[in-house]
Order: C-alpha cells, then sequence, then structure tokens
C-alpha cells in the first residue's frame, strides 16, 4: 500500500502590526520554499509598499479583532487550498490573544495555530505572571516598589496584562522625573500596573526556539531604541551575556514545556541581570536572528524533529548580516527621549555605511517602504 503523502504546508499570517517581525519571517519562509499568505488589517498596510503584496490573499473588512472574521477568513484560506496543511503563525500579541480563543475550533478545522495553551502563552506574556515565575525560577527582576511616591523616581510604570478587553495593548510608563511623575500619576490604576525600579544598564534579548526535543538559542546586544521603551531599532548579534541567565531561561521554557519562539529582554546593570520581560511570538528585529541561524520553518516543523541552525547569511555572499537596523525606526523620534546605550554613537555611524547590509527595509523587496517611512514622517512635522 502506498503510503499517504503529507500534506504541503503554507503558513497564514495577519498583518497590520509587527511588520519588520513579519518582512523576516516572510523572508526567510521564501529562502525555504514554504508557501504563505497574507491577510492585511487594512488598506494602510505597510507591507502594501513592498513585493510581499504578491502574497495579498485577502483584507479584513474590520479593523476591530473579531473572532467571527477571523474564521470565515481561514476558511476561506482552506476551501481555496484544501490540499495544504494551514499554520497561523503567531505575528502580533493581539492577534495571538484572539488566536488562544479559538484554539478549540481551529483543532476541529484542521489549523495549526499556537503551540501551547492560553494559561502558559500568558504565563510568559503577562508581565506580572511572568515576574512571578520568575523568581520561583531563581532569576533576579527589577526590584517593585509598593507605593506611589515621587520619591521613589525613577520608575517604571509596569501593566500586569499585555492587552485588555478587546485586544487594547497596554504599554509600559517610564516615570524618570517629576514632570513625568505629574504625566503619569492622574492615570495610574493599582489594578493594572505594577512599579518596578527602574534599571539603567544594558539591554539583551535572549532569543530561544523550542519544541519537543530541544532549544536553540541566540543572543543580541540592543544598541538604540525608540523613546518609551519602545520599538528597538539598532542590535547586534553578541556570545551568551550571562550563562546562569541562560541556564534558567531554558530550564523556565524546560518546566512550562513551552513550544515555539520567544524572546526574552535582560538589563545589566553592575554585574547584576534583571528580567525584564518575554515576548511568546515574534518580535521587532527577528531579522537579525533569522540571518544568523533561526529558521522560520520551525514554525511547521513536527515537535518530535530536531531543529537545525540554518547557514549564516552573508551579504554578496561574503560579509556576515551580524548587526540589525531601522533607520526609518528614527523618523519622528525626538532624540533627548530616545535610548542609546553603550557605543551607541559610533556603531550607528558604521552600520549606515552598510545600509543594504544590515537596514531592515532597505532591500530590493522593500526599497520602496524604505522610503516611504522617511516621507511619511517628513508630512507629520
Amino acid at each position: 500500500m502506498t503510503p499517504m503523502l503529507e500534506k504541503k504546508p503554507l503558513v497564514v499570517i495577519f498583518t497590520g502590526a509587527n511588520e519588520r517581525a513579519i518582512g523576516a519571517f516572510c523572508r526567510s519562509l521564501q529562502r525555504e520554499h514554504i508557501d504563505f499568505v497574507l491577510i492585511t488589517r487594512n488598506a494602510k498596510d505597510l507591507l502594501y509598499h513592498t513585493r510581499l503584496r504578491r502574497h495579498l490573499f485577502a483584507q479584513r473588512t474590520l479593523d476591530s479583532l473579531d473572532e467571527n472574521e477571523f474564521k470565515r477568513l481561514l476558511l476561506d484560506v482552506k476551501t481555496h487550498y484544501p490540499e495544504r496543511a494551514l499554520t497561523v503563525a503567531p505575528s502580533a500579541e493581539s492577534i495571538n490573544r484572539l488566536l488562544l480563543g479559538m484554539q478549540e475550533w481551529m483543532h476541529h478545522e484542521g489549523i495549526q495555530g499556537i503551540n501551547v495553551s492560553s494559561q502558559i502563552y500568558e504565563l510568559f506574556s503577562d508581565k506580572e505572571k511572568l515576574l512571578a515565575a520568575a523568581v520561583k525560577a531563581g532569576l533576579e527582576i527589577p526590584p517593585l516598589i509598593e507605593h506611589l511616591s515621587e520619591s521613589q523616581l525613577p520608575f517604571v510604570l509596569k501593566p500586569k496584562v499585555e492587552s485588555i478587553a478587546k485586544g487594547q495593548r497596554i504599554y509600559p510608563l517610564l516615570v524618570r522625573n517629576a514632570a513625568e511623575y505629574v504625566e503619569h500619576v492622574a492615570s495610574y490604576d493599582a489594578t493594572r500596573y505594577l512599579i518596578q525600579r527602574y534599571i539603567d544598564g544594558q539591554s539583551f534579548y535572549y532569543l530561544y526556539f523550542r519544541n519537543d526535543v530541544g532549544v536553540l538559542a541566540l543572543y543580541q546586544r540592543n544598541i538604540a531604541q525608540q523613546a518609551a521603551g519602545k520599538s528597538i531599532v539598532a542590535a547586534e548579534l553578541v556570545s551568551c551575556p550571562n550563562s546562569a541567565t541562560d541556564q534558567r531561561l531554558r530550564a523556565l521554557l524546560e518546566q512550562y514545556e513551552y513550544r515555539g519562539f520567544i524572546m526574552f529582554e535582560v538589563m545589566e546593570s553592575a554585574g547584576q541581570h534583571f528580567l525584564i520581560e518575554a515576548n511568546p511570538r515574534m518580535w521587532g528585529p527577528m531579522q537579525l536572528a533569522l540571518e544568523n541561524g533561526f529558521r522560520a520553518s520551525w514554525l511547521v516543523q513536527a515537535q518530535h524533529d530536531s531543529p537545525q541552525m540554518a547557514e549564516t547569511r552573508r551579504f554578496l555572499r561574503f560579509w556576515r548580516r551580524e548587526k540589525y537596523l531601522w533607520l526609518g525606526g528614527f523618523a519622528g523620534q525626538t532624540r533627548t527621549q530616545m535610548r542609546f546605550f553603550s557605543g551607541a554613537r559610533l556603531w550607528l555611524l558604521q552600520a549606515c555605511c552598510w545600509l543594504p547590509r544590515y537596514d531592515i527595509w532597505f532591500a530590493t523587496d522593500s526599497l520602496r517602504l524604505f522610503f516611504f517611512e522617511f516621507l511619511r514622517s517628513g508630512k507629520r512635522q
């Protein structure tokens, strides 16, 4: 008897947020000849300014996250590609939360979604739950402050959960001086925020992929960040910053049987390594990992198959792409409000001399978007 052939995979990606990670993820899928389709949020989706628009399957009719619409769209893809095994990529926090609520339906329809339960996902994504688990695992976290007080400056108002009703995202609030204290104290809600000491040091990302066979890791040092703790705009690949932290993070993933891609931010200050947060999904500067061994194809690989690192990508077949730059992320930013880490000025000067080698959008498939981000910023000013 001839064995039944496995269905060829098809990755479904909902866009509208986290475009840089999605762009890098799609490029990795293309390199390994894995088909994918995009479902955009609206006509303003930034990926329309790239060649990835050729992979457009549909555009959502509602700007809000609607479970019925997502089900309809996934069934449309399934009907259009009946011989394909569908896998939905973990593209953004709000979308992942919606998909987690659809897990039973997706399993019934034979569509692969998030590889962990909603409880495990929330443990890593929600800061209050993650910090509690981290302490039990022996990881250091920034000191907690019990009561809101100007005498405790500087500190961070950190949301206990990543999002509230209808997928609305809550962001951390940096409170470093009296002016920021006055600005944020009126909107402070003790039920939504916890207060942590502000850590001034070097930011690192510990990057992992784990399945039932094992875990693979890369590490990046962050060079520059947008104001208010938003997106990383420059980073570089480094060796493991701290082996003890790395071992404890691996043990945490093992303990909860986490599966998939995940990023942990760790701040190093005065020889201590503090866990800040985790992203159990695609992360903004994911291109750095996907150019240096990580593979988007792991998303559709069987959980019992050992993941293998890809060959390091090289610019013009010679130079490694060991740096990451999003020059468009500087557009519209007030330089005094951005965060620059040690050695940032020289690093940025050198990286800007190699835009085609390092910049996320300065490439043949996305050059239009590279210039669009600067033109859009100029119109706003």
